[in-house]
């Protein structure tokens, strides 16, 4: 269990980190502020996975909400999660920043 949240943990930092990446305060610090993982089937090792994640919200560029699977090749869901990361020293301007729609 404990390798798979650090596999989720890893995965949702490099989501944050591409997130950041379009903000004008490039030089904010990422800090993962919840991880929460649901154990669905096992995952034994010696196998490949898909992993998924995607940026389910952005709140005021500072709050990032993510969620992740980890999948068989078949298809199959073995494992979810949900995080939410926190962007810390981002000028007010860059807090106040209108977001982009994805609707």
């Amino acid at each position: 269990g404990g390798f798979l949240s650090a596999i989720f943990d890893e995965m949702f930092g490099w989501c944050v980190n591409m997130e950041r990446e379009v903000l004008p305060d490039r030089g904010s610090r990422i800090f993962t502020a919840n991880l929460s993982i649901d154990y669905r089937r096992p995952v034994s090792k010696n196998n490949t996975y898909l992993l998924k994640c995607r940026i389910c919200k952005v709140v005021r560029n500072k709050k990032v909400y993510l969620d992740g699977a980890i999948e068989s090749l078949s298809g199959q869901t073995l494992t979810e999660g949900k995080s939410l990361y926190v962007l810390t020293g981002l000028s007010q301007a860059s807090r106040n920043r209108k977001q982009p729609t994805s609707e």
